[in-house]
């Protein structure tokens, strides 16, 4: 594996290109699974959900292929709560004026917004908003789905988007922070941008395809621009708001240069401007590269009720396998952090956490591997369980389950690189690989150790029992 994956910037980017794909697991003696290949039109669904509302329906954004550059589709789930279907609800082309690569999707109260990365009118990707469907009174769903209610581009120049999130959402409208990654208008070594929008009732919502609300764009505001070096560069994933009303989030460059190109990213803390200020003031709560030397953080980053930081690493530390760490809240910065669980290359528990991780009620961390895995190493990811210590009990470290390993061929997926996403009492993810060839031959493979192409698949994963 260490020769596959070597710590850098380029293979870390180029996995999770291809890597971010709803996913299927391998063989456990524990847990049921679900798993649903990918759609004839779908190509490395992936999932990055950002401020999930659990009333709606878990939207998927795919990859796609040739005249199909994505989709955006629904997961609809079964009797047991698991995955079941996918159903396209927006299908993208590259003369689409409201571009490709869709990366994200982020959840209002009534809306969803649907993020692609590149092409569309501008060339710098845009936004499709889909209506969420009601329930009745009894919380049954009045549909299947989500209502397409409008469609719009971000300015030339922009950057490429990686994520998004709701910041504020009424029923008359909302905020949403969208995040870009690469150079955008000033040179900036990536931004963010406040985008305000506006609802109106329009009709009585009656049918699955009426559309009850009305959606006026208004203004796009950059908040704050990236300025490399220390401050951080490049960032991988969306900024979210953390309970105390700041954003928060991690770069992939920046911070200190160490063994990696360009710095090996930090993670970032934003509070809104005072007085004359129109940009928000950024701390750095943690730069990679110190003592633990991780790097390369791609994910988003998750609460716990005490404001405190979890996110993870992809490469880095002794076994170069990345690792979970949490960054403790304090009034000064950086914040002190603490490694929950440090990952190595060639073993049974997976190395390479691309994506992030949620926290149940108790405590414990749910999360997935991109490598590795499996009896001798030799797998293709893993989805795993961080069991909190218990107070007093003198453990130091975080006890590690393995929910599940993945080995690719059609019937199981591969690679698993989005965020671990808990609903209710079931785990979502995806992998880019494994799965169906619904392509024939043009999905790059099952996964890094099967070289059998897929697509890559949906997977529903109940939580386990303590």
């Amino acid at each position: 594996m260490g020769a596959i994956m070597k710590r850098s910037r380029f293979c870390i980017r180029f996995a999770a290109a291809l890597a971010f794909g709803l996913s299927g697991l391998g063989n456990t003696a524990s847990a049921q699974i679900s798993t649903v290949p990918a759609s004839p039109i779908s190509l490395n669904p992936f999932l990055s959900v950002q401020g999930y509302t659990p009333s709606s329906p878990l939207i998927v954004p795919t990859a796609g292929s040739g005249s199909h550059c994505g989709t955006f589709q629904i997961v609809q789930t079964g009797n047991d709560g698991l995955p079941d279907t996918l159903t396209a609800i927006a299908k993208l082309s590259p003369t689409g004026a409201v571009g490709c690569g869709p990366v994200a999707v982020a959840y209002a109260n009534t809306v969803a917004f649907g993020i692609t990365s590149y092409n569309g009118t501008n060339g710098s990707g845009g936004v499709i908003v889909f209506e969420q469907a009601p329930a009745d009174a009894g919380g049954k769903r009045l549909d299947q789905g989500e209502v397409e209610l409008a469609r719009f581009l971000f300015p030339e120049g922009f950057g490429n988007p990686v994520g998004a999130f709701v910041t504020s959402s009424t029923s008359s409208g909302g905020t949403l922070a969208v995040t870009a990654g690469s150079q955008g208008a000033g040179g900036t070594f990536g931004q963010i941008d406040y985008v305000k929008y506006f609802l109106s009732n329009k009709s009585k919502f009656s049918t699955a395809s009426a559309r009850a609300l009305k959606f006026k764009l208004g203004a796009i505001t950059q908040i704050f621009a990236f300025p490399g070096g220390a401050g951080g560069a490049e960032p991988g994933s969306a900024a979210v708001m953390g309970p105390d009303g700041n954003l928060y989030g991690t770069t992939l460059a920046g911070g200190m240069t160490g063994s990696c190109f360009g710095g090996c990213g930090v993670v970032y803390q934003l509070t809104p401007p005072t007085g004359n200020q129109t940009q928000w003031n950024e701390n750095v709560l943690y730069t990679f590269g110190s003592q633990p030397a991780f790097s390369d953080p791609y994910a988003s980053v998750s609460f716990d009720s005490a404001g405190n930081v979890y996110t993870t690493a992809a490469f880095g530390d002794a076994g170069d396998g990345g690792g979970v760490i949490k960054l403790t809240k304090q009034a000064t910065f950086p914040w002190p952090l603490t490694t929950i669980y440090a990952f190595e290359q060639g073993t049974s528990t997976g190395a390479v956490p691309l994506g992030g991780v949620s926290l149940d009620s108790n405590g414990n961390i749910y999360g997935s591997t991109l490598v590795d895995g499996g009896k001798d190493g030799s797998g293709d990811g893993t989805v795993f369980e961080l069991i909190k210590p218990r107070k007093n009990s003198g453990a130091g470290n975080w006890p590690i389950r393995i929910l599940r390993h993945f080995h690719g061929g059609p019937n199981d997926g591969a690679n698993p690189s989005g965020s671990i996403v808990l609903i209710g009492g079931d785990l979502y993810g995806t992998t880019y690989g494994g799965g169906n060839d619904v392509f024939n031959g043009k999905c790059p493979g099952g996964g890094l150790h099967d070289t059998k192409p897929g697509c890559g698949v949906v997977y529903g994963l109940p939580l386990p029992t303590p």
